[in-house]
């Protein structure tokens, strides 16, 4: 995946949903006006703190990643997140 994603600063929506993916780019916290991120059905193994950025974050799906480490603080930290809103 490009980091220069992270350079569209006004996407809301992003669904890279069943694509194989292992990993995340951190430039990706750049995103901020992101409020739906779908990373479901992935082989993503971890997740750069950077993305705790991502404040306008209301809908994170993450589930079948098998692999995935458990989220950075950062991430935790994000209201999407607390009462384990993410699938």
């Amino acid at each position: 995946m490009p980091a220069e994603l992270g350079k569209f600063t006004a996407l809301e929506t992003l669904i890279l949903s069943d694509n194989q993916l292992t990993s995340v780019p951190a430039d990706l916290g750049r995103l901020s006006a992101l409020t739906s991120f779908d990373l479901a059905d992935n082989k993503l193994t971890s997740w750069p703190k950077e993305l705790g950025n991502l404040k306008a974050l209301t809908s994170l799906r993450l589930n079948r990643n098998s692999d995935l480490a458990p989220l950075p603080e950062e991430v935790e930290q994000l209201s999407t997140t607390h009462g384990r809103a993410v699938q």
